[in-house]
């Protein structure tokens, strides 16, 4: 099965404050640690490999995936993590693979159709919907709703 492969620099993050989070974050959901040593530290996942390399005055992630949908949920993923201390070095990563056209959906965004949603007694919603469901499997069953704009201010009372 073929490889998918991105890279992006953290400047400013230095590796061993990240190497004790990721660490601590491993543990914490069981993923298996490859690497610790003075050239990185790589944990494997369920989606993939992801490593943090020192680079210099940061450090570097890079990661391996068998699935580029599997690439962009770990791209997103270290991005989001990386956000909630470094809003600023988030915001402005750039991945090697970013070749991506404007107007284009993530590799693991889909377009679905709404068929209908029920309130369960226990307190959550049963969302049925229609469309592309090849990329769920036994190990990656959820999905986020993106809803447009207008229904966000009709429901928020936004407008």
């Amino acid at each position: 099965m073929p490889e998918h492969i991105a890279h992006t620099d953290l400047p400013g993050i230095a590796f061993a404050p990240l190497r004790q989070f990721t660490l601590a974050e491993a543990q914490a959901h069981d993923l298996t640690v490859a690497q610790d040593d003075a050239r990185g530290l790589a944990v494997q996942t369920y989606y993939g490999r992801i490593t943090f390399v020192p680079l210099g005055e940061g450090c570097r992630a890079e990661i391996i995936s068998e699935r580029a949908d599997f690439l962009q949920t770990l791209k997103d993923s270290i991005v989001g993590q990386i956000g909630e201390v470094f809003p600023e070095v988030a915001q402005g990563l750039r991945w090697s693979d970013a070749e991506v056209e404007e107007g284009s959906l993530p590799v693991n965004a889909k377009v679905m159709t709404l068929q209908s949603v029920e309130h369960m007694p226990c307190g959550f919603y049963r969302v049925t919907l229609a469309g592309d469901v090849s990329r769920f499997s036994n190990g990656a069953i959820h999905f986020r709703l993106a809803l447009p704009r207008l229904i966000w201010r009709c429901r928020s009372g936004r407008g």
